[in-house]
């Protein structure tokens, strides 16, 4: 019991503070995922991806990013051996505000070992209302042996900018 107590009292207190974001600033944060996917086919150079995934990105104590957990839906399309993805993520803090990201991969071999591309942050929930910027994103996975087919694992860097209004 006290410590339920305790760690409610740690939680409560991160997203007190977090209410308190400066009006800018810049963001960085480590951000780890697992995911499933699906795919259709054209021969062997076409084909497109869905995707669906849950992570967590962690920076800074206080700080834009740390301690959310995350739910991105995307498509990705595969030409000719090369991989372009887009979608959308929502955010959620420790106390339930939310934010709302749109994302764009930079075009990257199927084969890749990272991928890369860039986010942008839309609009969102209490404290994030208002918000503008965005990040890039680097971001790795194929070294892991996945558990089950269609799904994989990712993890890495996120380094951008936010506004609010």
């Amino acid at each position: 019991m006290k410590l339920c107590v305790a760690l409610s009292v740690a939680v409560l207190s991160t997203a007190a503070v977090a209410s308190d974001l400066p009006k800018e600033g810049k963001v960085s944060a480590t951000y780890s995922s697992a995911g499933t996917w699906r795919q259709i086919t054209a021969g062997k150079n076409l084909g497109a991806w869905i995707f669906d995934e849950t992570g967590f990105s962690n920076g800074e104590p206080n700080t834009l990013l740390d301690h959310m957990t995350w739910h991105c839906i995307g498509v990705a399309s595969v030409i000719n051996g090369e991989v372009k993805g887009k979608g959308d993520c929502v955010g959620t803090d420790p106390s339930g505000d939310q934010l709302f990201l749109d994302f764009i991969g930079d075009p990257n071999p199927v084969d890749a070992k990272a991928i890369s591309g860039k986010g942008t942050f839309v609009d969102g929930t209490g404290k994030y209302a208002g918000i503008s910027g965005g990040d890039v994103y680097v971001l790795h996975g194929p070294e892991y042996k996945v558990a089950a087919e269609q799904t994989y694992v990712s993890y890495g860097n996120l380094e951008g900018n936010y506004k609010f209004k």
